[in-house]
């Protein structure tokens, strides 16, 4: 289950490239209109089970689409896989392993949103914020986070988002 939420070992709480048997399914079904359904349900289906299985094939495309997340603007409803990562944590409360990935998991959002986008309107902003400063003692700690995402925590907290942003664009243009 961590290497699932912390995303290593090609495994992601993405529903692609796994076979599922359909009993896993058994009172567990995607939430009904909420963006990163993936997260809120696959970490319960794999903690269903002893084994994971996936597929190297590349059977599965894509379609991006103009409203699809991939292309879609950071805005408000991007802010629901916080409260995804939330409702998990609460579920697995009594698993600190799993808590930990969960840290992870929502620095490594917070990294991605901070990296992909330009700009990020103050409410967002705040969130952000409020999720860095929650998750991130635990992932500073945590030795099985990688030494870059610690790093990247670590001066996001302590010198804030937007000194980050300006020291990743200075790196990119001397780089």
């Amino acid at each position: 289950m961590q290497k699932v939420l912390r995303c290593t070992d090609n495994l992601n709480p993405n529903a692609w490239r796994k076979i599922y048997k359909t009993c896993l399914f058994d009172n567990i079904c995607f939430p009904k209109g909420k963006i990163y359904e993936d997260l809120a349900t696959i970490p319960l289906l794999i903690d269903r089970v002893d084994k994971v299985a996936f597929c190297d094939r590349v059977d599965y495309f894509y379609t991006i689409r103009n409203n699809s997340i991939t292309n879609s603007k950071l805005n408000a409803s991007s802010m629901q896989i916080f409260g995804i990562i939330d409702d998990l944590q609460t579920h697995f409360k009594d698993r600190k392993d799993i808590i930990k990935a969960l840290n992870y998991h929502a620095i490594l959002v917070v990294i991605g949103f901070v990296v992909r986008f330009d700009t990020i309107d103050d409410d967002i902003f705040a969130t952000l914020k409020r999720v860095l400063k929650s998750k991130a003692l635990s992932v500073l700690i945590d030795t099985k986070v990688e030494i870059r995402h610690r790093v990247i925590a670590f001066v996001m907290v302590a010198f804030g988002i937007k000194t980050y942003k300006f020291l990743r664009r200075c790196y990119r243009l001397i780089k």
